[in-house]
């Protein structure tokens, strides 16, 4: 079994529940929808762990945007 623990940015609190979705559905079928891609790619079950997290300005700011691997 593959273990991916995998971290959602968000730029703002207010798009939090967004991803969230009300009772965790929209982050349940993300999680679904990837772990069987994951899988089919892979060839191996997959745990995944999906986690939602806020920091603000992350778009603006260049460090963070290497570190997320985009090229600025």
């Amino acid at each position: 079994m593959l273990k991916i623990y995998a971290d959602i940015i968000v730029d703002r609190k207010s798009q939090k529940p967004i991803i969230i979705g009300k009772n965790g559905d929209s982050i349940k079928k993300l999680g679904i929808a990837a772990r069987a891609e994951l899988e089919a790619f892979f060839e191996k079950h997959i745990f995944l762990d999906l986690n939602v997290k806020v920091k603000e300005n992350w778009r603006d700011d260049e460090r963070t945007l290497r570190h997320f691997g985009y090229d600025v």
